[in-house]
């Protein structure tokens, strides 16, 4: 097994890392509620409620709901790990960003297992510029994430933006979104 944190080579047996000492160890928070409310590890799945085809798409219909608590409400965008939507959580009644993973890569168990691990410990990570994760979760054979949905310009639109304007504008805001701008003392 290697370790997230060092990426140190441990023993497949191993319950924390040799080298820094990471605890391997399974627990709830390394899991996610099934439908039932029985936790379960997020792993490849197996039935699905969801079409067949709407299983191995990229994409899902508006007004299909996840896990009997998600409401998808708005396509956001696609990226290389799979679609952002907008969506209702309708336990909590708040709006959430659902991302689905890639069907391709959720029916990969080493993909899946790294990726977990990889979200599990951002939630460790508690910064005003860095989005909060609330669940990993799988419907109907369908793997997902819920984190916070802030409205507003994507990236990648505000940079294209900010690249025809002065680079040194440029710099400023991305050090801004980086939390790293600090207004300059003196010109240079």
């Amino acid at each position: 097994m290697e370790c997230p944190v060092c990426a140190t080579r441990n023993s497949a047996s191993a319950s924390e890392c040799k080298k820094c000492h990471t605890s391997f160890a399974s627990s709830i928070a390394q899991e996610t509620l099934n439908e039932g409310g029985v936790p379960e590890d997020w792993t490849v799945a197996g039935s699905s409620k969801i079409s067949a085809a709407a299983a191995g798409s990229d994409t899902l219909d508006i007004g299909t709901v996840l896990a009997g608590r998600y409401e998808l409400l708005k396509l956001i965008g696609q990226g290389g790990m799979g679609a952002v939507y907008k969506a209702r959580d309708k336990e909590l009644d708040r709006v959430v960003a659902l991302k689905l993973i890639r069907p391709e890569l959720a029916k990969n168990p080493e993909v899946l297992r790294r990726f977990k691990q990889e979200l599990i410990l951002a939630r460790q990570v508690t910064h005003k510029n860095v989005i909060r994760i609330f669940d990993l979760g799988q419907s109907d054979g369908i793997k997902f994430i819920t984190m916070d949905f802030v409205e507003g310009q994507d990236l990648r639109s505000l940079l294209l933006e900010k690249a025809s304007s002065h680079p040194r504008k440029l710099l400023a805001s991305c050090c801004k979104f980086a939390g790293l701008w600090k207004p300059p003392t003196q010109r240079v």
